[in-house]
């Protein structure tokens, strides 16, 4: 089966970026994201296959997240079997790839419960600019959601802010973790 995964960017050494390129290495898939930052990112990345599709606005928060979800919107898809998402502005892609499914690691939290937190953190200026941002990029993205197959949530608690939020059921499915590089220094006589 040939599948592709289509994720925002790599920009640091966080959780969904690590998961996302386990599960890349053990079902042999494509990874096409718009920016890998190779020297903050400290993940072994040989034998994946990156495809970076571009991305000019590294550091502008709202403009980044709008275009790193242009860039998939106008994403063309080679022949793939399957599609995964595993962040939040690539699921723009979600028209043209079927079948696909999400790996939620959260709904995008500006947008439903940490907005009124970040907009009352914000300059006079900054608030007006923030709010209309919202207001489209909400309307957006919930469409975007309708495209969307199969949502899978990375535990309970975002599984419940997705039925919240998007009003949609997920499954949950907790993320893949490298057991074979934790070793305990050693035993003692107890259980847990």
């Amino acid at each position: 089966m040939k599948i592709a995964i289509l994720h925002d960017s790599f920009v640091e050494r966080g959780g969904s970026e690590r998961s996302t390129l386990l599960v890349a290495k053990y079902l042999n898939a494509d990874i096409y994201t718009t920016y890998v930052d190779r020297e903050n990112v400290d993940i072994d990345l040989k034998n994946i296959n990156i495809n970076e599709i571009g991305l000019s606005l590294k550091k502008a928060k709202l403009l980044t997240f709008t275009e790193i979800a242009l860039r998939f919107l106008n994403f063309t898809p080679d022949d793939y079997d399957m599609f995964l998402f595993t962040d939040y502005h690539a699921i723009s892609a979600a028209k043209s790839c079927h079948p696909n499914m999400w790996i939620c690691n959260s709904p995008i939290r500006i947008l439903y419960d940490l907005h009124d937190l970040v907009y009352r953190r914000l300059s006079p200026v900054q608030k007006p600019v923030f709010a209309l941002w919202c207001r489209i990029y909400r309307e957006f993205h919930e469409n975007w959601i309708r495209d969307i197959d199969k949502t899978i949530a990375i535990s309970n608690n975002v599984a419940k802010r997705i039925s919240k939020y998007y009003k949609i059921k997920s499954k949950v499915i907790y993320p893949p973790v490298e057991t074979e590089k934790f070793n305990p220094k050693s035993y003692e006589d107890f259980y847990l």
